[in-house]
């Protein structure tokens, strides 16, 4: 076996061993039904967040000892060079819901962000990221950018609901984005969730009777949910967000240097961000 190998290997299981530690069941999902309410505030989810109906604890409440902690993070760094990369056309199959894109379909090259509504990262990056990564390379024909749903429970279904109910991709965008923009104001906890949702629907043209009517849609509730799964199962993102590069997948908060670099390098490099 070649060496690279054999360290890819030690590596892998070096990882999967430690993963008891602090793996989480995507199964134990806390996501409701539209017949429930769905609109129960709770903090943001934080980087890399693995999807849970529970919050992943800090690292500070994770109980392993540091110099564990440091050999996980400089392990979880070094595995993600080995990381499973797709070939673009298998992340763009037929699916149920039409992707949500910018920027053309001719780019060389496609972009794929699996997000959370709720996920105060997705929302750094959709606020200070993306604006220049569209300026500079969405809008200049180089990049195509799409984004999925990855809701990690009620309320992000049902803020991607709504979303979904917008009448064009520049509509949904738009809401994407201010749904990123005020989020504290809908997303954290103590506030009037479904209020402040309806306020920002209506901002977007939604009556009190066409939110009701979206967020009882149960078709487009099991369609984001199962597409939340299948990414899960076929693409293996468990934790928001997460970046696929022309295949290459890219983990965690990024800023615009490490898009560049895969940019201007090998598709396959994996810039470093998330710990």
């Amino acid at each position: 076996m070649k060496p690279h190998l054999i360290a890819a290997s030690v590596l892998l299981f070096g990882l999967l061993s430690a993963s008891a530690l602090l793996s989480v069941d995507i199964s134990s999902s806390d996501i409701t039904t539209p017949s429930q309410t769905p609109y129960q505030s709770r903090p943001p989810v934080h980087a890399a967040h693995a999807v849970s109906g529970e919050e992943k604890p800090s690292p500070q409440q994770i109980c392993v000892p540091r110099p564990m902690r440091r050999y996980l993070l400089r392990l979880n760094k070094a595995i993600q060079h080995y990381a499973p990369y797709f070939e673009r056309a298998s992340l763009m199959p037929e699916a149920a819901l039409e992707d949500i894109a910018l920027g053309s379909a001719d780019s060389p090259t496609t972009i794929v962000e699996y997000a959370s509504m709720t996920c105060s990262h997705c929302a750094e990056f959709h606020r200070t990221v993306l604006p220049e990564l569209k300026r500079k390379y969405i809008d200049t024909g180089k990049v195509r950018f799409i984004l999925r749903e990855f809701p990690h429970d009620g309320l992000s279904v049902a803020a991607s609901m709504l979303v979904r109910c917008g009448a064009a991709d520049r509509d949904r965008a738009t809401m994407i984005e201010d749904l990123f923009e005020s989020q504290a104001t809908w997303a954290d906890p103590g506030v009037d969730s479904k209020d402040e949702l309806l306020q920002i629907a209506k901002q977007a043209g939604f009556s009190q009777q066409a939110f009701d009517r979206c967020l009882a849609d149960r078709e487009l509730f099991d369609t984001i949910t199962d597409a939340r799964q299948r990414a899960h199962d076929e693409f293996g993102v468990d934790s928001v967000p997460t970046f696929f590069v022309n295949g290459a997948r890219l983990v965690g908060m990024h800023w615009l240097g490490d898009f560049e670099a895969m940019l201007g390098g090998s598709e396959r490099t994996l810039a470093s961000g998330a710990e």
